[in-house]
């Protein structure tokens, strides 16, 4: 059975799921299984799913312990059964596994804070054109960064103007 995203390799990954009472049914090839991981809001461990197979397959999957908190102990499963962490030290033990699941809830790795305010609204569109501004250099989209430059360039003038108002 071919893939049912590229249509080119063979399938060994097949998925159902149900979301609103829709049944959706793949078969994925390695590859676009993993790219599929990637964009749904939930993980697939692969590993620990295609170690039950190990007995048919007559091969061991190894399986990686989950990374424990160097301070209160505490293993990234524990923080996925609790869905809380132990200490502050779990933050930065677990920085690796927390940035994507951070990323997908809030959209950002950092906080930015609340936007209560113009100035607030103002303040966090300025951040998130500069990290615009920065992708589009990066990717050498000279163009689009020199929109963004002046869009920056104008929210600073009216936080310029604001600020002298007072």
């Amino acid at each position: 059975m071919l893939c049912d995203k590229c249509k080119s390799r063979e399938a060994h990954v097949f998925i159902e799921r149900t979301i609103n009472g829709q049944k959706e049914k793949f078969s994925l090839c390695s590859e676009c299984a993993a790219k599929m991981e990637k964009e749904m809001p939930f993980t697939i461990d692969f590993g620990n799913f295609l170690s039950g197979f190990s007995p048919f397959l007559g091969t061991s999957v190894k399986h990686t312990p989950a990374p424990v908190c160097s301070n209160c102990g505490m293993s990234f499963d524990d923080f996925e059964t609790i869905g809380r962490l132990g200490c502050a030290h779990c933050y930065e033990d677990f920085r690796q596994q927390l940035v994507p699941i951070i990323k997908r809830i809030h959209g950002s790795h950092q906080h930015t804070g609340y936007a209560n305010t113009e100035k607030d609204k103002r303040r966090l569109a300025v951040q998130e054109l500069k990290a615009k501004l920065s992708e589009a250099i990066l990717k050498e989209n000279f163009e689009e960064a020199a929109k963004l430059r002046d869009e920056i360039k104008a929210y600073e003038e009216v936080q310029k103007n604001d600020s002298m108002d007072k």
